[in-house]
């Protein structure tokens, strides 16, 4: 037995089509569990992704602060900062 990776795709794909299509014609109609779910985890990942890149400048920030106080050292300024 094999893996159809493409057939699957095109089959994902035919059921978005599918689903703009009931949208389309049922505007009024509420939201799917899928999109319902969907929606609450783009709010987790969108935590999460905010979370890793406050870690990130979090890093960078450090870095820096080291950067200049080598700099400082080198030219014989005193430095208090932190």
């Amino acid at each position: 037995e094999s893996f159809d990776a493409e057939g699957v795709e095109r089959g994902v794909r035919r059921c978005y089509e599918i689903a703009q299509y009931l949208r389309d014609q049922f505007p009024g109609a509420p939201q799917t569990t899928l999109e319902v779910q969907r929606i609450k985890e783009n709010q987790d990942v969108g935590l999460s992704a905010l979370e890793a890149y406050s870690r990130v400048l979090e890093g960078r920030a450090t870095t820096m602060l080291e950067m200049l106080r080598s700099v400082c050292a080198a030219a014989g300024v005193p430095v208090r900062l932190g």
